[in-house]
């Protein structure tokens, strides 16, 4: 069924369905994965586990089925609470509806995940901060769904990624291609991999983003999105009358046009948690993968990369091994996942069920976990989706 159908049957639906919105508490902060979810009358299960490499991860759980176990993956940037920040017109929340048992991870570095056994992400800053997207997926990932698979006492568990979170999938999968039998399906939204034909102005960024890489070293800045820079992005989102109009443009500038993600002054919302630490190492894996044109590890240099992997480019992630059910579903002007992208990335996999656009115009790479409609559009769309797979 397409989503043209979709769109009209959902309407009808949900034209009762109560909505909210994870607005600012009295401190004028948004409030946290967890007490947003009790206050929407979930109860919330915080988990710490710890990767092979010494990273600590928090795992939230919205307990249900525990035969359908969903697990969520942000993109760059970002955390877990985008999946759950629209309040009850969250995608997280329409899938805990269903009745999946729930489960929302984050990427190292963020603002749940900031732990390490033996390191201090604000005091050995380039030992900590040494990662991409890379190590996310080979050891993020799979300490997390393992972890998953054993409480729910399951053997496969379905996902949905957004952006970079479908990234760090195809770094999983094809690097331990095992970890195909324990997916079913992976669901992508907007995601990010090639990386070639990423519009300006963000294009313009990965452009002189070797610059950028000697300036960070020589300020030993490891770090992206910082506190510092979180203080600075509230300051000046926050200055009346035009700070929040600012900061709007300025995103929807990078995602695309839309009149849909920040309806309802959800700039607010957004503005007080986005965007999150990562590392400024990992930016530069996404820089590198766009100006050499190849979805690639990490490039250290020619002799570096000899020593690493024993040639001087780095080896290419071999997408054919990821043979998990995958859909692809894209928007119409996402400015970071652009169609030529997803059909290199198309051609690329070798099992593809779903490739589509989502019926809505304009739409841009946030909607997908920000869209105020889309619980009325996309969300039926993939609880269909997810039950083919039950």
């Amino acid at each position: 069924m397409s989503f043209k159908t979709f769109k009209l049957i959902s309407a009808l639906v949900f034209l009762t369905f109560k909505r909210g919105v994870a607005t600012e508490d009295s401190s004028g902060t948004v409030p946290s994965f967890s007490s947003i979810a009790e206050a929407l009358g979930y109860d919330c299960i915080v988990h710490t586990i710890t990767t092979k490499d010494g990273y600590i991860l928090t795992l939230f759980n919205i307990p249900g089925n525990k035969t359908r176990p969903i697990f969520f993956m942000h993109g760059f940037g970002d955390s877990s609470r985008t999946f759950i920040v629209r309040g009850n017109t969250s995608m997280l929340v329409s899938v805990a509806k269903a009745g999946y048992d729930v489960w929302a991870g984050n990427m190292r570095g963020n603002e749940y995940s900031r732990d390490h056994v033996t390191l201090n992400a604000d005091i050995d800053v380039a030992a900590y901060w040494n990662f991409s997207y890379h190590e996310v997926g080979v050891y993020d990932l799979p300490a997390q769904i393992d972890y998953i698979l054993n409480k729910t006492q399951q053997n496969r568990l379905s996902v949905i990624s957004h952006s970079q979170g479908s990234a760090v999938f195809f770094v999983l999968l094809s690097t331990y291609p095992e970890y195909n039998e324990k997916i079913r399906p992976l669901i992508t939204l907007g995601p990010l991999s090639y990386a070639q034909n990423i519009r300006p102005p963000v294009r313009l960024l990965i452009l002189i983003a070797p610059v950028l890489e000697v300036i960070f070293k020589a300020l030993n800045q490891y770090e992206l999105f910082d506190r510092t820079t979180r203080l600075i992005v509230e300051l000046l989102c926050s200055l009346r009358p035009f700070g929040g109009e600012l900061c709007e443009a300025i995103l929807l500038s990078t995602a695309g046009q839309s009149d849909d993600t920040f309806k309802g002054g959800f700039i607010r919302t957004v503005i007080n948690y986005y965007p999150v630490s990562t590392s400024v190492k990992n930016s530069l894996h996404v820089a590198q993968n766009s100006n050499s044109r190849r979805f690639a590890q990490y490039d250290y240099g020619p002799a570096a990369n000899i020593a690493r992997y024993g040639n001087a480019l780095p080896p290419a992630y071999d997408l054919s091994k990821v043979n998990c059910s995958v859909a692809i579903l894209m928007a119409k002007n996402d400015k970071l996942s652009p169609i030529e992208d997803n059909v290199m990335l198309n051609n690329s996999l070798p099992n593809v069920v779903v490739y589509e656009f989502v019926e809505r115009s304009p739409m841009n790479h946030y909607d997908f976990v920000w869209g105020e409609d889309m619980y009325l559009i996309l969300h039926p769309f993939i609880l269909k989706l997810l039950e083919r797979y039950q």
